[in-house]
C-alpha cells in the first residue's frame, strides 16, 4: 500500500530543524510500524507537488488549529481531499483540535504558513475543515492497553480505532547514572509550569521557561528516586504517553493520577507522602514493581502490527 502520512506541525510532517530538542513521538512509532507492515510510506507536509491520487491512503496528523506550531494546517486540510482519508491524533489536545471556529483563516491569524497556499484554495480548505465536524472520518488514537478508551471520543469521532507505539519508539540511549544511586528528590516536566504544593524533597521542574530534551529529562528520571506525572484532562483514557516509558527505563518511581495508576497496577496508586516515607530500599523494589506490572500490560509487536493492519484495511 502506498501511504501518504502527514500533519498540521513540523514535527508530524518529520521536519525537525533543531536535532538536539528530540524526543520520542508516537508518530516515529507509527511511521515505523507501516514500514514494518511492508508498506510504502512518504512521510512529509503535503503540497502541489504530490498527486493524492498517487496514493491508497493518507493519515493526517491533527493540531490544535490555534497553535503557533500548526504552520502546515493548510496543507493538511487539503489533503483531506483524498476518498480514503484517515485522521491521527498525536496531539493530546483533542478538545482545541475540536473548537471550532467560524472561519479557519480568521482563527489562524497569528500563524505563518511555511508554503504560500494560493487564494483559490481558501474555499476548499474552509470545505475541508468543516468536514471534521460534519464526516465520519476514521479516527486513530494511541494509547496504552489500559483504559476506558471512548473517554477520548468526542460527538464528532464516530469510527475509533487505538494502537499502542510503546515497543517501536526510538531507543532510549546509555544511561551515564548508576540506577541504585539516586536523590531523594522529585522530577516534574509539563509544558506550562504547574502549580505542586510545597514537598518534603526537592523538585526538579521543567517547563516552556526552562525546557530540555528529552535525553536530557531522562537523564533527570534516572538520577532522582521519584517523578510526577501531570494529569490531562482525559485522565483514565490510557493516553499513551513517553514517560511512563521513561520512568520505567529509569527505575524512577511513578506517582500519577490514581484512575491511571490503578489500571496499570497497585504500586501505581501510592500517593506523594507515601513514597517519601519509603526507605531507599522500598522506593528500589517499588520502582521494580512498577516496571514489571507496566510492561505486564504492553501486548507483544506482531499483535499490534496486526492490529494496525486490520485498522488501515478496512
Amino acid at each position: 500500500m502506498r501511504i501518504l502520512l502527514t500533519g498540521c506541525t513540523s514535527r508530524q510532517c518529520n521536519i525537525i530543524s533543531d536535532k538536539s530538542n528530540y524526543y520520542r513521538t508516537n508518530i516515529q512509532a507509527l511511521y515505523r510500524m507501516l514500514i514494518s507492515l511492508g508498506h510504502d510510506v512518504l512521510w512529509r507536509f503535503y503540497y502541489f507537488d504530490l498527486k493524492l491520487k498517487d496514493f491508497d491512503l493518507v493519515i493526517v496528523c491533527l493540531s490544535p488549529p490555534s497553535s503557533i506550531t500548526s504552520c502546515f494546517l493548510y496543507n493538511a486540510l487539503l489533503a483531506l481531499e483524498h476518498e480514503n482519508v484517515m485522521l491521527y491524533f498525536n496531539d493530546w489536545n483533542i478538545r482545541s483540535i475540536y473548537n471550532k471556529s467560524d472561519s479557519i483563516f480568521r482563527r489562524f491569524v497569528l500563524n505563518t504558513q511555511t508554503l504560500e497556499i494560493p487564494s483559490k484554495y481558501h474555499k476548499k480548505i474552509e470545505y475541508n475543515y468543516n468536514r471534521l465536524f460534519t464526516e465520519d472520518f476514521k479516527c486513530l488514537f494511541p494509547t496504552f492497553e489500559w483504559g476506558a478508551h471512548d473517554i477520548l471520543k468526542n460527538s464528532y469521532i464516530k469510527t475509533f480505532y487505538t494502537i499502542d507505539p510503546s515497543l517501536f519508539i526510538d531507543k532510549f540511549l546509555p544511561l551515564t547514572h548508576d540506577k541504585s544511586v539516586k536523590e531523594r528528590a522529585w522530577v516534574l516536566s509539563n509544558l506550562r509550569l504547574y502549580q505542586i504544593p510545597r514537598r518534603k524533597w526537592k523538585i526538579y521542574q521543567f517547563s516552556n521557561d526552562n525546557f530540555i530534551n528529552e535525553n536530557s529529562l531522562t537523564e533527570y528520571y534516572n538520577k532522582c528516586y521519584g517523578n510526577i506525572c501531570v494529569d490531562q484532562y482525559h485522565v483514565g483514557s490510557g493516553w499513551w504517553r513517553c514517560r511512563y516509558l521513561i520512568s520505567v527505563y529509569t527505575k524512577s518511581v511513578m506517582y500519577c493520577n490514581f484512575i491511571d495508576g490503578s489500571a496499570i497496577g497497585t504500586d501505581f496508586t501510592y500517593n506523594l507522602e507515601e513514597i517519601e516515607q519509603m526507605t531507599n530500599e522500598e522506593l528500589l523494589k517499588v520502582a521494580e514493581s512498577q516496571s514489571d506490572q507496566f510492561l505486564s500490560c504492553l501486548k507483544s509487536k506482531e499483535y499490534n502490527l496486526q492490529k494496525l493492519q486490520k485498522i488501515i484495511s478496512k
